[in-house]
């Protein structure tokens, strides 16, 4: 078996999309021989919450409230250490304002920004 890898997630509305994207990473990588955990970082507390090796930002759409809620994780995810990769999730139509708002927050705390935005449709 190969190393262990955990994904996590950060999601608002459209967390569909964001486990939709995380299936296809966890099958992806499980076929390669690794060991995956994907993690809803939303649901845990972002102080107790252990770096994962891989987070995915869903950035969602509609609720001005979600966008406040991913932007305030991503925030306290960042502050405790960088060094590891994220890409930020596009679902339908989010504003490039807010993936850039998120994206510069992440690296400013040192992480790296793996490839251009992953583009997940919602049917």
């Amino acid at each position: 078996m190969g190393d262990r890898l955990e994904i996590g997630i950060i999601h608002g509305s459209r967390w569909g999309a964001g486990l939709k994207c995380c299936s296809y990473l966890k099958e992806k990588f499980s076929s390669l021989g690794h060991d995956v955990k994907v993690t809803s970082v939303s649901e845990t507390d972002p102080k107790t919450y252990t770096l994962p090796d891989i987070l995915i930002i869903s950035t969602p759409v509609y609720m001005s409230f979600s966008r406040m809620k991913v932007r305030r994780a991503a925030k306290a995810i960042a502050a405790r250490g960088g060094g590891r990769a994220f890409a930020v999730l596009q679902t339908g139509g989010t504003e490039k304002i807010q993936r850039d708002r998120i994206s510069l927050i992440m690296e400013r705390q040192g992480w790296k920004r793996t490839a251009p935005t992953i583009k997940v449709l919602v049917s």
